[in-house]
């Protein structure tokens, strides 16, 4: 977390730097099973393990319920 608040500060308005310097850290360790999942996915992938496709395609149409459903637009 060295280069984060110092890109908010140079990109944002002073106003915003104390909230989205608090949000950094979360966001990072949140994004951190992201990666991981997709490095997994990957590697079973490139061994010829298909069986997770179809989950994947479940996920995927789950993903796509959830972001038309819960979002709201102005």
């Amino acid at each position: 977390m060295v280069l984060g608040p110092w890109v908010v500060k140079l990109l944002f308005p002073p106003s915003f730097v104390l909230a989205a310097t608090a949000l950094l850290p979360w966001y990072a360790w949140a994004v951190v099973p992201l990666a991981l999942g997709n490095v997994l996915l990957n590697n079973l992938l490139a061994h010829s393990h298909f069986k997770v496709v179809p989950a994947l395609c479940v996920l995927a149409a789950a993903y796509a319920f959830a972001l038309t459903s819960f979002t709201t637009l102005p």
